[in-house]
């Protein structure tokens, strides 16, 4: 029972990495309830080893983030009912809250007609998605020839990352 509270990954050759799921969340039981995980093929070939994951909060529908999964994310997704990504910047898995306890516990998954884009519906704890605190990665509107910010933080990112 103990390794199911943590996910081993071979990420971009740096040998395995361990990724706590509890921090900041207390207990949580996958809501799709695969068991083991499922054979869904995905089109990994088109995009370098990587497809878009669009996310949407389950209630409501808003478009929270998008955000890109490899095989081993697809996979720890289906396997723990926690959003888990490929970092681009980072290079490695990012179990989405990891750092700030602002998880998003997968609801439903719906797959593209070329099956190389995933729709993920999620219940976002801490209600905040984006890493500036707002609640949408896209909180930026197109005004003329000028963006604005739509909504407040809600949180301090300084606080929850330290930078």
């Amino acid at each position: 029972m103990a390794e199911d509270w943590g996910l081993y990954h071979k990420a971009a050759g740096e040998g395995n990495k361990k990724v706590d799921s509890r921090q900041g969340i207390g207990l949580f039981r996958t809501f799709l309830n695969f068991g083991e995980t499922p054979v869904i093929p995905l089109r990994f070939d088109k995009l370098g080893g990587l497809v878009p994951a669009v996310v949407q909060d389950w209630r409501s529908g808003e478009v929270l983030m998008v955000a890109f999964m490899n095989a081993a994310a697809w996979e720890a997704t289906l396997r723990t009912g926690l959003a888990t990504y490929w970092s681009r910047s980072r290079e490695e898995l990012w179990v989405k809250g990891q750092s700030s306890g602002r998880v998003q516990r997968v609801r439903e998954i719906r797959i593209d007609c070329d099956a190389d884009t995933v729709l993920l519906k999620v219940e976002q704890v801490g209600d905040a998605a984006c890493h500036t605190g707002h609640r949408s990665c896209f909180h930026r509107r197109v005004a003329g020839k000028m963006l604005e910010t739509v909504g407040e933080p809600l949180f301090d990112p300084r606080e929850v990352y330290g930078r």
